[in-house]
């Protein structure tokens, strides 16, 4: 049972998408931000043999990624790379909501408005509130639950067949740096940290240098660590802590760890960890049927580390 046409069909994913689009530029989540800055669109859904030529042999590191998940369809938000028969698979979507076939009167009567402007004011009135809840919160989830699913057992993870991050190094390393650290709490961690990230070197042994934090994520003491990482202003001192030097907007993150401890993972700008996807903001689709008007976004990303290069885990003894 059709209840719009396909030009009106059009309309109301424009506006949808517009309105997509608005929040993804002014978002201010401090943990979504980073999602969006890891995030690399790499256009379209990947065919099993992509994984080989695209992540394994291109990038010479390794794919994270986990079947556990926090939203609508659990299993299928996030795909094991170890297993391509779930990568391929187009029928899940990440988000979605349905207007049921006896609410359409009112989308009906919006898209009768004339003035382009007027429509959309109204259908942002109308419409707004589920757009976020159902499409744009449900798709920040599923990106934050794949970050944290990566943190939480970072120590484990490898790239070019060496752990990312590393309590001791050998000669042969292609790494040859420590970025496991052990300061106490507080701005011995923060120290400890920026000494870390000075010693480190790229996969042909080229030391990068100077390089300030941006980042800190901490799955317990959030409070302690914004008060690190944005020093009030109110505190009369010139040189206030480490992160000050640099003039860098600068994060504290809470993320979602199983078994939280005082464990603090830092982040410079040269970090190598990305998120590919197959668009920052998700393709929207509508369909209609006996049911109603349903609007789906289908996402899909991955994480993968190049290296452990702007990495630091301080872990307080």
């Amino acid at each position: 049972m059709a209840y719009f046409t396909d030009l009106e069909l059009k309309d109301i994913k424009q506006m949808v998408g517009k309105l997509m689009e608005i929040a993804w530029r002014n978002t201010q989540d401090p943990f979504f931000l980073f999602t969006k800055s890891i995030y690399k669109d790499i256009g379209s859904r990947y065919q099993t043999d992509d994984h080989a030529t695209l992540y394994i042999d291109k990038s010479s590191g390794e794919l994270y990624d986990t079947t556990s998940s926090t939203a609508l369809q659990a299993g299928k938000d996030f795909n094991d790379i170890a297993t391509t028969t779930d990568t391929i698979s187009l029928d899940y979507f990440a988000g979605h909501w349905t207007e049921k076939r006896y609410n359409v009167a009112r989308l009906t009567e919006i898209l009768k408005i004339v003035d382009p402007i007027q429509r959309m004011s109204e259908f942002t009135k109308s419409y707004g509130a589920k757009i976020q809840e159902y499409l744009i919160d449900a798709v920040m989830r599923r990106r934050e639950a794949l970050v944290s699913a990566f943190f939480e057992n970072i120590e484990t993870k490898q790239s070019f067949g060496e752990n990312i991050i590393k309590s001791s190094v050998s000669g042969s390393d292609i790494f040859a740096f420590v970025n496991k650290t052990a300061g106490a709490e507080g701005e011995a961690s923060l120290d400890s940290a920026y000494n870390a990230f000075a010693i480190q070197t790229d996969e042909h042994g080229n030391r990068l240098g100077r390089q300030m934090i941006k980042w800190a994520f901490v799955n317990q003491n959030l409070a302690a660590m914004e008060k690190l990482m944005n020093p009030s202003g109110l505190v009369q001192s010139e040189f206030k802590n480490i992160t000050n030097m640099s003039g860098d907007q600068k994060h504290a993150v809470f993320y979602v760890d199983s078994s939280p401890d005082n464990a603090c993972i830092f982040l410079s700008n040269q970090h190598s960890i990305t998120m590919y996807g197959r668009s920052e903001v998700p393709k929207i689709e509508i369909k209609q049927d006996a049911e109603g008007l349903t609007v789906t976004v289908d996402d899909h990303a991955v994480i993968h580390a190049r290296c452990g290069v702007g990495v630091v885990k301080n872990q307080p003894a």
